[in-house]
């Protein structure tokens, strides 16, 4: 069987026009790059853009847990997990099943060597949409699939509650850090500012 005979959806991205900014400023839409897919779990994203923006290109807002596999330059073939609604550019290919959005990551991610086999170009080796959704691979019955889901998702939702908490951690650590060194904040300020950011 092949990825477009399974999935829901296969879809490439796309970027609104650089030279407006209303489509870009204040924006509020997660917009993944492909050089973002190398994370394997993907919550957030650098740039964002408006509902202008969405509306006017060829971006498309993908669901949750849409596997995005990464198709120009040296990212070429990474596997990442969208684990928020979000849009990405054209270098991005997603895939998304409804009612099994954990096997598809895990097949597609299984097949990530050889789709990445199979970029073309000299300059740049790039994949296109069609290479993605005509891989094929072996499907289990119904009920397999079924079972492997609902085994793995609390695994995956622990693996989300985990990255997102290594983020947090992560941005405290980039923020205090420099502080700490420039002398502005002192070790014995750290316990109250970490309890002022934990979550309630």
């Amino acid at each position: 069987m092949t990825f477009d005979s399974f999935c829901d959806l296969i879809q490439s991205g796309g970027t609104p026009s650089r030279k407006e900014t209303s489509f870009w400023d204040e924006g509020t839409i997660k917009w993944l790059s492909s050089g973002e897919v190398k994370g394997k779990i993907v919550l957030d994203t650098k740039e964002k853009i408006t509902d202008i923006g969405l509306l006017n290109s060829s971006a498309k807002l993908w669901a949750k847990y849409t596997t995005v596999v990464a198709m120009y330059g040296a990212t070429a073939g990474e596997v990442c997990l969208i684990g928020d609604k979000m849009t990405a550019n054209q270098a991005c290919c997603g895939l998304y099943s409804e009612k099994y959005p954990f096997y598809v990551y895990n097949f597609v991610s299984d097949k990530a060597y050889e789709i990445a086999s199979k970029a073309t170009g000299s300059a740049q080796q790039n994949l296109n949409k069609l290479i993605i959704s005509s891989t094929k691979f072996t499907r289990p019955s119904n009920a397999i699939i079924s079972i492997f889901e609902d085994n793995v998702a609390p695994l995956f939702m622990n693996w989300f509650s985990n990255t997102a908490e290594n983020n947090t951690l992560t941005a405290l650590r980039d923020t205090l850090l420099p502080k700490l060194i420039s002398g502005e904040l002192s070790l014995e300020d750290l316990p109250d500012l970490v309890t002022q950011t934990e979550p309630a």
